[in-house]
């Protein structure tokens, strides 16, 4: 066996054995049986992670040392394997009160003429997503189609209700049992797929930049997080807003006990658990919307979703396969479908395990990212106020302002780092914009044009999803059942993503390129998942036989390329523009291409600091920075170098770096000008990702010389530099053995 993959099984041991307090504590909680086995243990590693988050993020702002972090978060494992093995010995008495009942999910099946009528609608709904993805609507009737069609489908659900129309079906009769199985093997086979896709499949993403550096960096560290990324020695601040490093932290800590290198541990290894996990949480979700016998057939939309139906890049749900290695992810796809689990588990029934567990996988969504500081609270309070509404009672209002308890850490970590940076930081005069901010004037171009990106390309599935979504309304049977994520996705737009309300939010909040993260937390997958459940349910109401239902809910499924839809792992779906690299098959665990990883090798074994410094393309810098970070940079990205240029008073700085790395590598540096800005960014090497003359040229006359070679890719080296003095900056997890 290759000594990566023994260190990568030593490493997911590892990952296992500290999910294992939380999983017995799961266990014990669960007495009822409410969650399967895989299902506690999801939720197990949530709250174990949650724990390691809250004990460990205060060593990081106040930039202690790794070995004490780590340190106090094996004592508290020790502690709290030892308080949950000796409880689970001892009965526990009976917490809280009894909230509203949450029986058994049932369904509701249409009666007379009116299946044809859901059918034309919903047919008339994947229509108007067709044209939106053709780009047939003008940007000005695009709201209105929205608003026309969600009206007629909400009209269409009323009149329903109404006529009486509707048969409840206790028991999981309503569909056919040989469909359930074909379901459930297509739902296997989808998860297999997207398994073993993400371990071999490489999308590369310039946010690698900084955190799988961080990663690195954190490594028998002396003071954590003191610095910016990517610049370890220059004095450059770094930015509070990434203060809380935990899910960086918990990487460093387990591949600096297995021996695993970083970016193969979080890129390869990493990903088919990602995928597993997120797989059980939303099945576990599922089975509180849906009766069992159906979940798998929700299940097999949303999967799809995921795989060949998302719009574009921007979406969350794009990044599940393609961004295992980044917190954002498991932030999404794991901590918030925990906190709706446990929240509604806290709301049906006020223990306070119950509300501890929930505190825990608030705590879990910080340390996966910033992105909790504005999200959690939109989640939390939107979810919360579609309880309510389901259930308006004292008792469950008194239960939400203790549930709302548990966004206290994102409003205490988002006041440290706002009072830490400096007023309109952001803001670069010498540009006349704002550093990397788009400009969204009108909600639809936040929304339509820049989160579904239909500007270019982008498909139009969730809006389908959004319109269509009141049909599947009428086919839950209880109210427990709509709470989400119907309930909850249209309350979402009618209050912290309201249109009237954007020119405020946008104005005194946040920006707006922020605003369009807030589409994050629409649960477009589960919403799909819950169409899909009514395709079939509309095609019983025909009373076809079990072959025409499946028949429909294959349709279903292919049609969504067509309404402009991305295949995941298509030349299409791309991070971010046509100069991005499109995605293919990884040839090395490390996720690298080959020549590149060669230049990587060779490249660690020589000098770094200050005063060596690597120019290279950023597509480059997202693989380098994570390889070692030792590795100093002329630039990386506007957020890694710009920003912390612009924080630290060096902008002519920073703009003589960021002409380097974009201009000079490009081609378009006047020559003359060359030589003076090597010298002035100190920069000892150059990675070329191809060799061109306008580069080479100046390269050879100002003292570079080729030291390696693995076509495409290339190493410049300048000849006579001084070697590293003692006290340089130190070697990261280079100098120990991967």
């Amino acid at each position: 066996m290759d000594n990566w993959l023994i260190r990568a099984l030593a490493f997911c041991l590892l990952a296992i054995l500290f999910a294992l307090p939380g999983w017995r504590a799961v266990q014990f909680w669960d007495r009822s049986g409410r969650f399967s086995r895989a299902e506690q243990f999801a939720l197990g590693f949530v709250c174990c992670f949650g724990v390691f988050s809250g004990t460990t993020g205060p060593f990081l702002v106040l930039h202690l040392s790794f070995s004490a972090a780590v340190w106090a978060a094996s004592a508290v494992w020790i502690a709290a394997f030892a308080a949950i093995e000796i409880a689970r010995r001892r009965p526990l008495a009976n917490e809280g009160e009894a909230a509203p009942s949450t029986d058994v999910p049932t369904l509701n099946l249409l009666a007379g003429r009116w299946p044809g009528l859901f059918a034309a609608l919903l047919l008339t709904s994947l229509a108007a997503a067709w044209a939106f993805s053709e780009g047939i609507p003008s940007r000005r009737g695009s709201s209105l189609l929205v608003m026309a069609l969600l009206g007629c489908n909400a009209g269409a659900v009323l009149l329903v209700f109404r006529s009486g129309a509707l048969r409840t079906v206790e028991t999981d009769r309503a569909v056919d049992p040989g469909l359930q199985r074909w379901a459930t093997l297509a739902m296997a086979g989808l998860v297999i797929f997207q398994m073993a896709s993400s371990a071999v499949y490489v999308r590369e993403d310039m946010d690698d930049t900084l955190h799988l550096w961080q990663i690195s960096s954190l490594q028998n560290a002396p003071a954590m997080a003191t610095e910016a990324p990517n610049h370890l020695g220059e004095g450059l601040p770094p930015n509070p807003i990434y203060a809380w490093q935990a899910w960086e932290l918990w990487g460093a800590a387990l591949t600096e006990a297995s021996g695993l290198h970083p970016i193969i541990a979080f890129r390869s290894v990493l990903a088919p658990v990602l995928v597993l996990l997120a797989a059980v949480l939303y099945a576990a979700v599922l089975r509180r919307v849906l009766p069992s016998a159906v979940v798998p057939i929700a299940m097999v939309v949303l999967l799809a979703y995921m795989v060949w139906g998302m719009s574009s890049h921007h979406t969350a749900n794009n990044f599940l396969l393609t961004r295992a290695a980044q917190g954002k992810t498991w932030q999404m796809h794991i901590a918030v479908p925990s906190l709706v689990l446990l929240t509604i588990e806290y709301m049906r029934h006020a223990r306070l395990s119950s509300w501890c567990f929930v505190i825990l996988a608030s705590l879990a969504a910080l340390g996966w990212g910033p992105s909790s500081i504005p999200l959690v609270p939109m989640l939390m309070g939107t979810l919360l106020a579609a309880c309510w509404v389901a259930y308006p009672r004292r008792v469950i209002l008194r239960r939400a302002v203790v549930a709302g308890v548990a966004v206290l850490p994102q409003l205490a970590l988002g006041v440290y780092a706002a009072s830490a940076l400096p007023e309109n930081l952001l803001l670069d005069p010498a540009r006349g914009e704002d550093v990397g901010v788009v400009r969204n004037v009108r909600w639809r171009d936040a929304f339509l044009f820049s989160h579904l990106n239909l500007s270019n390309d982008g498909g139009a599935l969730e809006i389908f999803a959004l319109v269509a979504t009141p049909l599947a309304f009428v086919f839950l049977g209880r109210r427990s059942q709509r709470i989400y994520p119907i309930a909850f996705s249209y309350l979402f737009f009618l209050g912290v993503a309201n249109p009237f309300l954007f020119p405020f939010v946008t104005s005194h909040l946040v920006p707006a390129s922020g605003y369009v993260r807030f589409f994050h937390l629409v649960p477009f997958g589960l919403l799909l998942g819950c169409v899909g459940v009514a395709v079939a349910l509309v095609s019983a109401g025909f009373g076809s036989r079990r072959s025409h239902r499946a028949l429909a809910l294959v349709a279903f499924v292919a049609v969504m390329p067509l309404v402009g839809a991305n295949y995941v792992w298509s030349p299409a779906n791309v991070y971010f523009g046509s100069h991005s690299p499109q995605p293919y098959i990884a040839t090395n665990p490390y996720k690298m291409p080959d020549g590149l990883l060669h230049v990587a090798k060779s490249l660690r074994a020589k000098p770094h600091g200050p005063d060596h410094r690597v120019l290279c393309s950023e597509r480059s810098a997202s693989h380098l920075a994570g390889f070692d970070a030792s590795f100093v940079f002329v630039f990386t990205r506007i957020y890694q170098t710009r920003i912390p240029l612009l924080y630290a008073g060096r902008r002519a700085e920073a703009d003589r770096r960021e002409l380097l790395a974009r201009g000079f590598l490009s081609g378009t540096v006047d020559p003359a000008r060359v030589q003076e800005l090597l010298n002035e960014s100190r920069t000892a090497y150059v990675v070329l990702d191809r060799e061109d003359d306008s580069v080479v040229r100046p390269l050879r006359e100002f003292g570079f010389q080729r030291t390696t070679r693995v076509h495409p890719y290339s190493l410049w080296e300048r000849r006579g530099h001084r070697p590293r003095a003692s006290g340089d900056v130190r070697l990261a997890s280079s100098e120990r053995p991967h």
